[in-house]
């Protein structure tokens, strides 16, 4: 791909970000408007390209350096827009791939085609990079950090190449952060959120943009988040609430709720185990190992063999063994015995399947029995081994992937 082509689809992902949430209502539209113009720019081709290396497909004078440390010990994983990072067992934090925010956290803006650590601290207990423009990370200490672009949380709107601490405050348990708004949990259980509110998407009851977090309500019942547009969580009672917007039914409330301000409850059922949420669909695993989708199905993503839009959960199969799911342009999930499925969207190869084609069902990536976990972005997909090796595939332009060049890759490949 060339270098204008590059810029060209960047612009083009991150527009679409701003333009669904200025006007959710027409998300449906502008998604599909954007997806031809995404394959026209796809299609222009990459022969002509001289500043690209024809062998590498990085761009001549990068420096990819070399990994320096070893490869069996990723703890956790976080996938954005177009970068990622990951947490190691010895608590340091590293990250790679677009870095045109600052969303790395290293201090510029050049992109990285390898892991790099961020700062030299080793007490990183988790990190979240959701977004396009936007990275946090909690610290063993509960003290909350969080760089790049946008609404950071540190009281305006601004720039920060290098982490910086949100509040003096140490209770910080979890964080999920989206391009345009971030929610974390406390220890006490608590919800905070903030960021642009027009589409209501922190959940304070009203559509002004905060600068530092409020608590969402006054419940302290949270156990997880996951943001996106719509928002979602479960709490202790193990229901399950989402707000924000869902013009395609990613709320799951039915056909009549397609914008909610502050938390409302998914049905009435209370055996919610975990959700992930994204800007279109969202899906959950539920306690008895069940895996249920809802909201646009454009590319399959629901996983219910079709491409019609649920507004309320739907079974996806008959399967009761899932241990986790990731939901974003696409989906893939775990199982209990160490299979890893995706399905949905596949113009990158983020489906790790081999082609470039839509899955309208879960299907197997490969046939090992030792994933631990994964994670999905727009256009890319990493997951963890039972070994504690990191793998990567799909999109790869900006060092996306982390294995040295900026190759799409169709199968998984390890990150060194």
């Amino acid at each position: 791909m060339s270098s204008i082509q590059k810029a060209t689809v960047q612009m083009l992902l991150k527009q679409r970000a701003h333009a669904v949430s200025i006007f959710p209502s027409e998300s449906r539209f502008i998604a599909s408007l954007w997806c031809c113009i995404f394959l026209l720019v796809l299609s222009l081709g990459t022969a002509c390209d001289s500043e690209d290396d024809p062998v590498t497909g990085v761009d001549a004078g990068t420096d990819t350096g070399e990994p320096t440390v070893e490869a069996e010990d990723w703890a956790e994983i976080s996938v954005g827009g177009f970068h990622t990072c990951g947490v190691r067992g010895d608590g340091t934090l590293w990250c790679w791939g677009d870095n045109e925010d600052g969303q790395l956290g290293l201090g510029d803006t050049d992109d990285r085609f390898i892991p790099e650590q961020v700062g030299s601290d080793s007490n990183w207990r988790s990190v979240a990079a959701g977004g396009l423009y936007n990275t946090c990370g909690v610290r063993s200490d509960g003290t909350l950090w969080c760089w790049g672009s946008g609404y950071l949380g540190l009281g305006e709107v601004g720039f920060a190449p290098t982490p910086q601490q949100v509040g003096s405050d140490t209770d910080w348990r979890s964080v999920s952060t989206s391009s345009f708004h971030t929610c974390g949990v406390r220890d006490d259980d608590t919800l905070w959120c903030w960021g642009l509110g027009n589409n209501y998407s922190h959940g304070l009851g009203d559509d002004g943009d905060y600068t530092t977090p409020e608590q969402v309500g006054d419940d302290a019942d949270w156990r997880s988040i996951a943001t996106a547009s719509p928002n979602c969580g479960v709490r202790n009672d193990d229901t399950l609430w989402c707000w924000g917007s869902g013009s395609s039914g990613q709320l799951g409330m039915g056909d009549d709720v397609f914008l909610l301000p502050s938390p409302g409850q998914v049905g009435d059922n209370a055996d919610w185990h975990s959700v992930s949420a994204s800007g279109n669909h969202t899906c959950g695993v539920r306690n008895d190992g069940t895996l249920w989708c809802w909201g646009d199905s454009d590319h399959g993503q629901l996983g219910v063999d079709d491409i019609d839009d649920r507004s309320t959960p739907e079974q996806v199969g008959s399967d009761a063994n899932w241990s986790m799911v990731s939901a974003q342009g696409h989906t893939c999930g775990v199982r209990d015995d160490g299979t890893l499925w995706c399905w949905g969207w596949g113009s990158s190869g983020q489906l790790g399947l081999g082609d470039l084609d839509d899955r309208y069902v879960p299907e197997q990536v490969g046939s090992d029995t030792d994933w631990s976990t994964v994670d999905v972005g727009g256009l890319h997909t990493c997951g963890l081994r039972d070994d504690d090796t990191l793998w990567c595939w799909g999109w790869g332009e900006e060092g996306a992937l982390g294995i040295g060049d900026s190759d799409d890759q169709l199968t998984p490949q390890q990150v060194l």
